[in-house]
Order: structure tokens, then C-alpha cells, then sequence
């Protein structure tokens, strides 16, 4: 039993070059989503700032912009379509490990995440469509807030989760690992003692026969 066991826990870590490729490129992917993320974030920022400093706005001030708003919307749309894009990428590649219950549990968490992004972006698009409302500077304010919170949830998701699962079970990716190709060098396997004496006695009789012969 225990052989048996220890049989499993060897071929755990005996995986496939080609899965370790797959793995890194997944890696890479929500790296890309996090990236088009915090582009799409740093554009809120246009809008947001200015809103969240500015002690009131009136309304007949924001109808006045209206054209500019509806340039920022658009903008908008197409930022959070490119996370949209490089999510689905992501998924597709990590989609390879599905046979993996713990990476199926992460893709669907992931896939409600960005859901969760698009329900919250959708609400501030609304938003910037009530130009007359007199709580639209409010309101826009919170929309934004409520679209970071989202967009962090998914990148927590992808730092805390998704890149930890690949490097400590796929791409074997610790500090031991890095400091070994920062220095550029490697920890020997340590050949066990039984092994040692076995080679010994293999080399003694190797030995013996050569003096025989």
C-alpha cells in the first residue's frame, strides 16, 4: 500500500513538457487580463477624479458635455471588451487542466468574476446615459467605485488563485526554483543511503568479476 502511494505521489510530479508549456502560456493569458484590467481602470480615472473632488456638479453643466461623455462611454465599452476578449483566451488555455476538478472550480469562479465586472460596467453605462439626473455625479462616482471593486476581485482571483495553483502544481515555480535560475544553479538530488550501498556492492562485484575474467 504504501509503495502504491508513493508510486502516485512520484507520477504527480512527473508532467509533461507539453503541459508545463500550456500552463506557462495560461500563465501569460491572465497576465494579459490583468493588464487590458488596469488600462480600462486608469481610463475611470478620466471621469472619476474630477467627479469625486468636485462638490456638486450642476445638471444643465453635464448636458453641456454630453458629447464628451458619450466619446468616455465608448471608450469605455471598448476597453472592457478587450477584458472580455483576453478572459476568454485565458479560460481557453487553462481549459486544457478541466480534467483537474480544482482548475474546473477556478475557471467557473473566474468566469463569474468578469460576469460580475460586466453586470457592474453595464450599471455605470446607465448611468452616464441619465445626464439629467441631479445625483448623476453621485451616481457616476459609485459606478466607478463599484466597477473597481469588481475588476480587483477578479485580479485577487487571478494573483491569489489562479497563478499560485499553476506554479505549485504545474510549473513547480517557488522561490527555491527562482533563486536556482537567478544563481544559476541547482540543488543535487541526493542519492538515499539503501541506494548508495546497493551501488557499492554493485561496484564490488563488478570488481570481482573484472579480476576473475
Amino acid at each position: 500500500m504504501i509503495n502504491k502511494i508513493a508510486s502516485t505521489i512520484e507520477m504527480s510530479f512527473d508532467i509533461p513538457e507539453s503541459e508545463v508549456e500550456e500552463a506557462r502560456v495560461a500563465a501569460d493569458d491572465f497576465k494579459r487580463v490583468i493588464n487590458v484590467l488596469d488600462v480600462a481602470k486608469k481610463h475611470l480615472n478620466i471621469m472619476y477624479e474630477p467627479f469625486k473632488s468636485a462638490e456638486s456638479i450642476p445638471p444643465d453643466s453635464v448636458y453641456e458635455y454630453r458629447g464628451a461623455i458619450h466619446r468616455y462611454k465608448e471608450q469605455i465599452v471598448e476597453n472592457f471588451n478587450k477584458v472580455k476578449a483576453a478572459s476568454f483566451l485565458a479560460i481557453m488555455r487553462l481549459n486544457f487542466f478541466s480534467t483537474d476538478t480544482h482548475i474546473m472550480e477556478l475557471i467557473n469562479t473566474f468566469r463569474d468574476s468578469v460576469t460580475d465586472v460586466e453586470k457592474q460596467v453595464n450599471i455605470l453605462l446607465d448611468v452616464l446615459d441619465d445626464l439629467k439626473s441631479a445625483e448623476f455625479k453621485d451616481n457616476v462616482v459609485k459606478g466607478v467605485e463599484s466597477v473597481r471593486q469588481a475588476a480587483f476581485e477578479v485580479e485577487k482571483l487571478i494573483k491569489e488563485r489562479i497563478h499560485d495553483y499553476l506554479d505549485a502544481n504545474i510549473l513547480a515555480n517557488d522561490w527555491v526554483s527562482n533563486m536556482s535560475v537567478e544563481l544559476k544553479t541547482q540543488i543535487k538530488d541526493r542519492v538515499p543511503y539503501i541506494t548508495q550501498l546497493f551501488l557499492e556492492r554493485q561496484k564490488a562485484l563488478d570488481m570481482i568479476g573484472n579480476k576473475e575474467s
